[in-house]
């Protein structure tokens, strides 16, 4: 029986991650350390922080994985044992006091997720899953647990379908247009679409059964790492704009349950890139 990758050890650091975000911007000692590549698009200090804790204790519970985090060269993803982390995903709701905002920390061999935590701090909810272990759920303050998830059912047609997605940073300009104009296209023919200033959470929406598809048009390997190994083990499917099987680092991405008509969405979104 191999042993598990998530460890009470690794979850726990990163619960830990989350209180030291929580205090920071609780005791209001929050401050934006710098632009990172656009002024949508900053660092703060606790995700610093966050980073210097994870450098500081991942060795002894991961030795032979690497670090890659949103600040630490992250660009490259396929070879050996990665731990891929975005410290804060969704940092302009997290900044202003809102929920949508996450942790996560994806384990990649050698280009595959295998495994992922994503820590939901102000809505007290960390969820785990891993290659052949599934998906479970836990709610740290009194330590209920949620159980396993089960394998979603879906729905079979784009009527009956509820989206969400993420727009872009305003710097991409091309891919905020596009992804507008998607939006637009799907909002008719659709049963619902919902906008998510955090790709985790979007992401996890299908995983709660709250929604059948995601797309973004700019993603990042730290924001799909963790929530791709999650999602796929409650199968749901992950595809780039072609149809065929995403892998880490694409820039644009689709992720269904199992019987949305992926055919169909792909189709929209295609037909409504900007020339």
């Amino acid at each position: 029986m191999k042993k598990s990758l998530i460890s009470e050890g690794l979850i726990d650091l990163v619960l830990r991650a989350g209180k030291l975000a929580l205090e920071t911007r609780q005791k209001n000692k929050l401050t934006i350390d710098e632009y990172k590549d656009g002024h949508d698009n900053w660092r703060t200090n606790a995700e610093v922080s966050i980073t210097k804790l994870l450098q500081g204790n991942l060795d002894g519970l991961l030795p032979c994985w690497q670090l890659k985090s949103e600040d630490n060269n992250c660009s490259y993803i396929g070879q050996g044992k990665e731990l891929v982390v975005d410290e804060i995903d969704g940092t302009n709701n997290y900044t202003n006091g809102l929920d949508n905002w996450a942790i996560s920390l994806g384990l990649i061999d050698n280009g595959q997720p295998v495994a992922g935590i994503v820590y939901l701090p102000d809505r007290d909810l960390v969820i785990w899953g891993e290659s052949g272990c599934g998906v479970w759920g836990l709610k740290p303050k009194n330590q209920s647990s949620l159980g396993l998830f089960l394998e979603l059912a879906g729905v079979d047609s784009l009527a009956k379908a509820r989206g969400t997605f993420d727009f872009t940073y305003q710097h991409d300009a091309r891919e905020l247009q596009w992804t507008k104009n998607a939006a637009g296209e799907l909002l008719y023919k659709v049963k619902s679409l919902s906008k998510f200033i955090c790709q985790v959470v979007g992401v996890l929406e299908i995983v709660f059964g709250r929604a059948d598809f995601f797309f973004h048009l700019k993603t990042k390997p730290w924001d799909m790492a963790a929530v791709v190994a999650i999602a796929t083990q409650v199968g749901v499917k992950v595809y780039d704009l072609n149809g065929q099987p995403y892998c880490l680092g694409q820039e644009q991405i689709l992720i269904a349950n199992g019987q949305v008509p992926v055919d169909e969405i792909l189709s929209i979104i295609r037909a409504v890139e900007p020339k």
